[in-house]
């Protein structure tokens, strides 16, 4: 995939860079990344038609990288055409979705370590709860209120007219929105920072080092368990979960009510998956949360702790 070369002009006159030896690094849903060279030193720009994902990175490495390795945005800017560009140091490394077992198995005590230290940072200059604008602040008064919305700010459409279908897509929706309601009423949780997208393609590592923590688009504040469900959510449990209760056991942060907290908020990203699989037509990712919100919905959690 190459890049556009109006943009790749327009890019190198907004922000000073030279981009040469361009080469193609990866895509996912919003966005391209590629890398090139400048000075003989290489970067990674990035292109997307959602400026506050790059701003809220931006916000990210200001306000936590010097306790987390956020890379820094070096230039940022949006278009008049709506396209808008990042660039950032590149890092070298894999992504842990890259990973064999083993090696995973290897590297997570130190992802979970640093995964535990996001949790940590101070977000007292902040307001609000669940997912953060481009200033910082989140968007709803209670975590509750996040919780309770299945909409995506990144696809139109109002998840209520969804919820009213008289089908087995509103039929799921109605069932498994009834037990995460009751579920998030027995839930209290202090405010937390918590990633939304952490692990996959958005953390880096070298050997036994992780040494970036990228894609910072979702990042608002809440009960930091979301960030252990999204990380396990479509995954079986002895790859993430069962290693991380391990590693929580061994630093004593095993929460209350865990298992209520992860089937919670596991229904709420099956929900609102169950709407983004078919506005994008990915028929089977629809089968397999069909089967994952039937179990959610008929079955409590159980998390086996070692003893």
């Amino acid at each position: 995939m190459h890049l556009d070369s109006g943009l790749h002009q327009a890019i190198e006159a907004d922000s000073g860079f030279q981009l040469e030896n361009i080469s193609f690094i990866g895509a996912g849903w919003f966005a391209q990344a590629y890398q090139f060279e400048h000075d003989s030193q290489p970067y990674v720009v990035r292109i997307s038609k959602h400026y506050q994902d790059f701003l809220k990175d931006a916000y990210a490495a200001q306000h936590w990288g010097q306790y987390l390795p956020i890379p820094p945005i070096l230039a940022h800017q949006q278009f008049a055409d709506g396209w808008v560009y990042a660039i950032s140091p590149y890092l070298a490394g894999q992504t842990i979705s890259a990973l064999e077992l083993q090696q995973l198995s290897q590297i997570q005590p130190r992802l979970f370590q640093i995964l535990h230290q996001l949790h940590q940072q101070d977000i007292g200059s902040s307001t609000g709860w669940g997912l953060a604008n481009s200033q910082g602040q989140g968007r709803y008064q209670s975590w509750a209120e996040e919780v309770l919305d299945l909409g995506n700010y990144k696809f139109d459409y109002n998840w209520r007219d969804w919820y009213e279908r008289q089908d087995q897509t509103g039929s799921l929706l109605r069932q498994g929105y009834r037990v995460m309601e009751q579920l998030i009423g027995s839930i209290t949780t202090e405010r937390s920072l918590i990633h939304r997208d952490f692990g996959f393609n958005n953390v880096i590592c070298q050997q036994q080092t992780i040494v970036a923590v990228l894609d910072w688009a979702e990042f608002g504040y809440g009960d930091w368990v979301y960030d252990l469900a999204q990380q396990s959510c479509y995954e079986p449990s002895t790859i993430y979960l069962q290693p991380w209760l391990k590693f929580a056991q061994q630093h004593d942060i095993i929460p209350d009510n865990v298992e209520k907290r992860l089937r919670c908020y596991w229904l709420h990203m099956n929900l609102t998956d169950l709407i983004v699989a078919q506005l994008r037509n990915d028929w089977a990712w629809h089968r397999e949360i069909v089967l994952e919100l039937t179990e959610l919905i008929d079955n409590p959690v159980r998390v086996r702790l070692n003893s």
